[in-house]
């Protein structure tokens, strides 16, 4: 069982990965056209005009500027070098300050489309052992029933062969109550979703994130659990009512 809990966040950590390498490798193309085309404009205003001043030597209809609009009671023309490398740094850490909030930006998208993607796969797998869960609980509760029946008609005749049964019996109880645990655990985070968000400070949120609350708030109402082929759910009351009423056959 662990082996396969293992297996599947090893997927869903795959499917996420893949999910955010997609999106990164996105968001650097865009990256670097972004820096391409902040260089290309910011150092067109000076390139330019010099290039055409060297190809054109008559040519004056053309001065070379600064990429931004720069007054500050500074000579434009006695210090412009120094301004253009001011201007250019600038430029650069807006550049560098955009593409890192749109790389991150980016990769939550992808964390959170793989989270999609995962919960999806989380369907597929809950469908597939939808049904193998009920042949799982259908068999052990037969082999509980089974099991102590014998026990209790060869408890007299045969002590061997009602300890074998005895075996039998616990260890049916042991694997009901084990199929139960993981659903169980589902169940009590549910409700402490439910809990945490009704307990919440509200007015300390702005109104989409009260949105937001109300939302999980009312999804959260219904519990989310594991069911055996749609009929029994699994969780510790329903391995109590399978232990109580196998005991309570055996009492009457």
């Amino acid at each position: 069982m662990a082996k396969i809990f293992q297996d599947n966040d090893t997927s869903g950590q795959k499917v996420i990965l893949q999910s955010v390498i997609k999106f990164m490798t996105l968001n650097s193309i865009i990256t670097v056209t972004f820096v391409f085309m902040a260089v290309i404009g910011g150092s067109a205003s000076v390139v330019v005009p010099e290039l055409l001043s060297w190809a054109l030597p008559g040519n004056k209809t053309i001065k070379k500027s600064l990429p931004f609009n720069w007054d500050f009671f500074m000579d434009q023309d006695e210090y412009f070098y120094q301004i253009l490398a001011i201007q250019s740094i600038l430029l650069i850490l807006y550049t560098f300050i955009v593409a890192s909030l749109n790389q991150y930006e980016f990769s939550c998208i992808g964390f959170i489309i793989g989270q999609f993607l995962q919960l999806q796969l989380f369907e597929q797998l809950y469908n597939l052992t939808s049904s193998v869960m009920f042949v799982v609980i259908l068999a052990a509760s037969c082999n509980i029933i089974l099991s102590g029946t014998k026990m209790v008609v060869l408890m007299d005749t045969s002590s061997a062969t009602a300890i074998q049964m005895l075996i039998v019996h616990c260890l049916s109880l042991i694997s009901v109550t084990i199929t139960c645990v993981p659903s169980q655990f589902l169940s009590n985070a549910c409700h402490d979703t439910f809990v945490k968000t009704y307990c919440i400070n509200w007015y300390g949120y702005p109104p989409k994130a009260r949105l937001i609350l109300v939302l999980l708030l009312l999804r959260s109402i219904k519990t989310l659990v594991l069911e055996a082929g749609s009929i029994v759910e699994l969780n510790f009351e329903t391995c109590s009512n399978v232990s109580f009423s196998i005991y309570t056959n055996y009492i009457s």
